[in-house]
């Protein structure tokens, strides 16, 4: 977080307090202390209130594809070197779920699984999708192999991804569960993810 917060020159760092045992305030601080122009917003489950009228007003002309403004930065997790940031526009964003309503022929009638990271790029594109098509997103604040897959199952997921943790996970739900299908209304279990050079893969 250091380091990204440097490299992206952040001037807002918004965390909760504690969240699975770790205490996010405390590193925000940290992080904030030694930088200039770095603030922390602490936020648990209320947000603060702010008058609209503060906005910058709504551009009247769309924004041309090639001036379009640098609003979104997705980092690799750093997890053998320093992390890696992807910036993006909004019209870029908007390009790959486009692409993925289309691949997917998603509706308004889908339900989705968003039950992994927001702050991933695959987060703000399920978002997205879901603001074009309509569909409905299913979200919870972690992952967890025993409870989400019953949770998207009483909520009647149809598409259920989105990498391989999560479809091992539904693999094991469904061999646990008595009487049939656990998601009978599935159509399709997206996935994506980064290829290691020793990994296999099939289509």
């Amino acid at each position: 977080m250091s380091f990204i917060t440097a490299q992206s020159e952040a001037s807002l760092l918004a965390v909760p307090t504690v969240f699975r045992g770790f205490d996010f305030e405390v590193m925000a601080r940290e992080i904030a202390a030694g930088r200039d122009g770095l603030s922390v917003l602490v936020v648990d489950r209320s947000l603060p209130d702010g008058d609209p009228a503060g906005l910058p007003p709504v551009e009247a002309d769309p924004t041309r594809a090639d001036e379009a403004p640098i609003r979104w930065v997705f980092y690799t997790s750093g997890t053998t070197a320093d992390p890696k940031g992807a910036p993006h526009t909004d019209l870029t964003v908007m390009a790959s779920a486009l692409v993925m309503a289309e691949s997917l022929d998603m509706t308004a009638d889908d339900v989705t699984a968003l039950v992994f990271p927001f702050t991933h790029i695959g987060g703000i594109g399920w978002l997205m999708t879901a603001l074009i098509t309509g569909c409905r997103l299913l979200t919870t604040e972690a992952f967890d192999p025993k409870s989400s897959p019953k949770f998207l199952a009483a909520n009647n997921v149809t598409l259920a991804g989105s990498a391989t943790p999560f479809h091992l996970a539904y693999l094991a739900a469904q061999r646990a569960h008595e009487g049939g299908p656990l998601f009978p209304s599935i159509r399709s279990f997206p996935g994506g993810g980064r290829r290691s050079p020793h990994s296999c893969s099939s289509t």
